[in-house]
């Protein structure tokens, strides 16, 4: 009985961990860097507390973030912005977390986008990683 539970808690601990949310480079015709990004819980469910895990090296100073859903039609489901306080020098790895909640007024699709932009102090993208949740590969 003890090998059974055992072995099924691997597979599970496996499957959850090959499932995971990868993220990818936004546009390829116009490519930025590519932070690491993970999140905790994932997937993503509204009125969910959500931490975001972002990290890097960038040739610029890093100012801000955002994250944006948006569903297949390319329609904002969400927009966070985000502060980086103090600023993540050019050069130095850096790596900092976001807490983020879907409002429960808002809902979240079985496929949509989840983009993570770094900006500089002049607001410009300066990084971006994409991922696509459900069969979302229309969404660009």
């Amino acid at each position: 009985m003890n090998q059974n539970f055992i072995l099924a808690f691997i597979l599970l601990v496996a499957f959850s961990v090959t499932n995971a949310t990868q993220f990818q480079l936004c546009k390829p015709q116009n490519p930025l860097p590519v932070p690491t990004v993970t999140f905790n819980p994932d997937p993503l469910a509204v009125n969910q507390d959500t931490t975001f895990h972002i990290s890097g090296t960038l040739d610029t100073d890093i100012y801000g973030l955002s994250i944006i859903l948006e569903d297949q039609s390319l329609q904002q489901i969400d927009f966070a912005p985000y502060d980086v306080d103090p600023p993540a020098p050019a050069g130095t790895p850096f790596s900092f977390t976001a807490d983020y909640k879907l409002d429960p007024s808002k809902t979240l699709p079985q496929d949509y986008t989840i983009s993570i932009y770094l900006f500089d102090v002049e607001v410009t993208a300066k990084a971006c990683a994409l991922a696509f949740v459900g069969s979302c590969s229309s969404c660009l």
